[in-house]
């Protein structure tokens, strides 16, 4: 990712990362926890839509 983005740190360039997994604790829709994951805001479950800067 980190080479992604300094090759599309120009605004006359874009970039796609693409992601293939088997693995559906990914995908799938979490239970409410007290301490979201690290990776909370990358999930991709059933009707999300991502936008904006994720961190």
């Amino acid at each position: 990712m980190a080479r992604l983005e300094r090759f599309c740190n120009r605004p006359d360039q874009n970039g796609l990362s693409l992601l293939l997994t088997s693995n559906p604790s990914l995908w799938a829709l979490l239970k409410p926890r007290t301490r979201p994951s690290r990776d909370h805001a990358f999930r991709i479950h059933q009707g999300r839509e991502l936008t904006g800067t994720l961190l």
